[in-house]
């Protein structure tokens, strides 16, 4: 079966409850099957934080958001990969899944796969920025 655009080559993929090994350059890359469930602790990249990105291409403000945490992931290319999930509507079963109620809805986890926090996209992206900084 083709490789889809939207996912890693398979010996990027990690098996549940691991992450994919290391990358040259930033990672920012669309992750599963747009409104369809997805298992985020497939998509954990070693020894870095880890931004999902919960959107839809109707949405304004996530069209706003997308180029920010794309030039943080660019600044901080060892540090930082973003991960876009397209909920596609309110009502698919990713929305669901994690609770959505407003986009962009951000979850942010450490390098362990702790999710760190989670919320509104620009309130979470301006944690992300001042944790950033401090490295």
């Amino acid at each position: 079966m083709p490789q889809s655009a939207n996912q890693p080559p398979p010996s990027m993929v990690a098996d549940s409850g691991k992450v994919a090994p290391r990358r040259n350059g930033p990672v920012i890359e669309k992750i599963g099957v747009p409104g369809e469930r997805v298992d985020i602790r497939q998509h954990m990249e070693q020894d870095m934080t880890v931004v999902f990105d919960f959107y839809a291409d109707w949405c304004g403000p996530c069209r706003q958001l997308t180029p920010k945490l794309e030039a943080l992931a660019r600044k901080y290319p060892d540090k930082i990969a973003v991960k876009k999930i397209d909920i596609v509507r309110w009502n698919t079963p990713v929305a669901q899944q994690f609770g959505i109620s407003s986009i962009p809805y951000l979850e942010v986890y450490d390098a362990s796969g702790k999710k760190i926090r989670n919320g509104n996209g620009f309130t979470v992206l301006q944690y992300v920025e001042k944790m950033a900084s401090g490295w």
